[in-house]
């Protein structure tokens, strides 16, 4: 099947997705409200989430809900599409379904290390039953390391929990989270080999650049914030980056000018970081990624750029409704250089 063929129809779908996005007009307007309450309105009524939020009430609706509520709309969105893809398409997106288990699987691992009631949690969870890899509903039947890790046997995820014990999740929560991503890329690569070769080559270096950005940044936090050995911060890194390779991340990792060596792989992804005021590290990289990715979805529009592309598009815009949320609540005045879309790059 040829790609224009293949993708017409999908495409034809995403054009209309893509009008319901917030605009930035939309942004404007909800920068410009002065409460929670008529921001959370605003979203309700005259946003692409009115119908799923339809239920809720904005007075009694809780931030953390408010957030799942959004996420769990871009997911069902997402899986609608999926019935317009050929079968290997489709199991490549099913893939990037497991981001959101992921996240369920850490905050798993977070209550148990902190002995925390586990009932509680499933009301957080943004995954879709339908995707599932694992049962959840066994893993919170257990309360040790050692029970997950029993449970994760035969599954994906078995070689993330191998290496890890007890006193280890505890001290370095973060040892199984990096693990836990490292699944992730890996199942995407996996299923990324079934693509055509134009898809797969797009896939692989989103991927790639994904992967890079992950590790500098946890590199950076490592070495200006976290009292961690070199070997502990090189075992930490993903495997499978674009430009880095393991040689490039140990240069790194163990120079004495290894900041000076960050700020250098940043500039060459287009992103300036001044390590004097660096809170803005974080949305810097998001903005790349979608900036890369919507390039990407133009000059190949027939490709799975184009679903790629939709798919962060509407996780960043879940994320700077959250952040506009928050930046009322507590009175930030610089709300638009936290967003992804819609704001400000006053601190290049």
């Amino acid at each position: 099947m040829g790609s224009a063929s293949k993708f017409s129809a999908l495409n034809t779908k995403l054009q209309a997705m893509d009008s319901k996005l917030v605009s930035l007009k939309d942004y404007d307007i909800l920068l410009g409200l002065d409460t929670e309450r008529e921001i959370g309105n605003y979203i309700k009524h005259n946003t692409r989430y009115a119908r799923v939020l339809s239920e809720y009430s904005i007075d009694r609706i809780r931030r953390w809900e408010f957030e799942l509520v959004l996420r769990k709309e871009i997911i069902t969105d997402i899986e609608k599409l999926t019935k317009y893809l050929p079968t290997h398409e489709k199991k490549f997106i099913e893939a990037m379904f497991l981001r959101s288990e992921v996240e369920d699987i850490k905050l798993i691992l977070r209550a148990v290390s902190r002995k925390e009631d586990l009932k509680e949690l499933p009301q957080h969870f943004e995954h879709s039953k339908k995707h599932e890899t694992v049962s959840f509903e066994r893993l919170l039947s257990n309360n040790s390391l050692f029970d997950l890790g029993e449970e994760f046997r035969g599954t994906i995820f078995e070689e993330a929990f191998r290496s890890i014990t007890e006193e280890d999740l505890k001290l370095r929560e973060f040892h199984a989270e990096m693990n836990l991503d490292s699944v992730y890329f890996r199942e995407l690569r996996k299923r990324a080999e079934k693509l055509s070769t134009e898809d797969k080559a797009i896939v692989e270096h989103i991927i790639g650049v994904n992967i890079d950005l992950i590790n500098i940044q946890w590199i950076y936090r490592a070495k200006r914030y976290y009292n961690l050995m070199d070997e502990e911060i090189f075992n930490y890194t993903l495997l499978g980056g674009e430009k880095l390779n393991l040689k490039k991340i140990k240069n790194i990792i163990y120079s004495e000018d290894s900041i000076d060596l960050i700020m250098k792989m940043l500039e060459k992804y287009g992103i300036i970081l001044n390590p004097n005021d660096d809170k803005y590290l974080q949305v810097m990289i998001n903005r790349h990624l979608l900036e890369m990715m919507t390039k990407l979805d133009k000059a190949n529009p027939m490709t799975m750029a184009k679903l790629v592309r939709y798919v962060h598009d509407s996780e960043f815009e879940s994320h700077d409704l959250i952040t506009i949320l928050e930046g009322v609540r507590y009175k930030n005045k610089e709300i638009k250089k936290l967003l992804v879309k819609g704001g400000e790059k006053a601190w290049q």
